[in-house]
């Protein structure tokens, strides 16, 4: 991994311990390195005035109906035909 990435280990290794706050240019080297694409969606407000619910249950039609003043929330993911 280090090596497909271009970053040394003791890089990769802190960038990818829990509550890290790796660069973006980490996480695209990281992706790259997985064959994985990035992406962005909204992140839903989960409070109980907008309905609540679990988290990560959302169609992608959702998704299309957020508000657009929502955060960002992101993930990595690598997509078979």
């Amino acid at each position: 991994m280090a090596r497909k990435s271009g970053l040394g280990r003791e890089s990769l290794y802190k960038a990818l311990r829990p509550n890290s706050q790796p660069s973006f240019n980490t996480i695209m080297r990281v992706a790259d390195a997985l064959d994985a694409e990035l992406y962005s969606l909204p992140k839903r407000n989960r409070s109980p005035a907008r309905g609540g619910g679990d988290a990560g249950h959302e169609t992608v039609e959702e998704f299309r109906h957020v508000d657009a003043q929502c955060d960002l929330g992101v993930f990595v993911g690598v997509l078979e035909p």
